[in-house]
């Protein structure tokens, strides 16, 4: 459901849903979701999103209730120059031993930059940074008490192949404050190298 609440300016959006990115509702319970945006100007977009819900399963039989907001900053979206500015905060209750509860915390904020240049090409770039001492989204391989904790820099570039399909590459590299990732011969280190290229369609 969806309603303006100052015409053209300010817009309201309520969501009940299955749960945490569930297509298939795994415990019965409906979570709340929410989204606030402001058009500020024709080149700047604020939104504020919230995530409410029950995330128990047989996955994570003791989690419990899940709160999680996210902030978004959106700068000349059809501009020739963009940036992009996301910040989110999660808090995750789990049910520990003689029924008392923990709250396990993550957190996450970036900035990115595009650049379009010629016809239907664009460059970018995105800096990021991600905290979940407790595992609550990301595991870490190396089985480290410290969880998971990460910078990551990444240069990418993209290509408009007509309306509906994009072509992209990027070259993203990690470093770790808690050795998070492995080298070729499965040894922990501070730092990783992804590489990945996709073709995007939607009709």
């Amino acid at each position: 459901m969806s309603f303006p609440i100052i015409r053209n300016k300010l817009k309201l959006s309520l969501y009940r849903i299955n749960g945490w990115q569930q297509i298939k509702d795994q415990n019965q319970h409906k979570s709340f979701g929410s989204s606030l945006e402001w058009n500020i100007s024709e080149k700047n977009t604020l939104n504020w999103q919230i995530y409410l819900g029950d995330e128990r399963s047989a996955a994570n039989p003791d989690f419990r209730l899940r709160f999680f907001s996210e902030w978004n900053w959106i700068y000349n979206p059809e501009g020739k120059f963009s940036m992009t500015a996301c910040a989110y905060w999660g808090l995750q209750r789990k049910k520990e031993a003689g029924n008392s509860t923990s709250n396990l915390m993550w957190w996450q904020a970036n900035l990115i930059a595009q650049y379009k240049f010629l016809k239907n090409n664009a460059i970018t770039s995105r800096i990021e940074y991600f905290d979940d001492p407790n595992g609550v989204q990301i595991v870490n391989i190396n089985d480290l008490a410290l969880g998971f904790k990460t910078f990551s820099f990444t240069l990418g570039y993209q290509l408009k192949l007509f309306n509906h399909a994009y072509f992209r590459t990027e070259a993203r590299q990690f470093y770790s404050l808690t050795q998070s990732f492995q080298d070729n011969n499965g040894n922990p280190t501070s730092w990783g190298t992804w590489i990945v290229s996709s073709i995007s369609l939607w009709f």
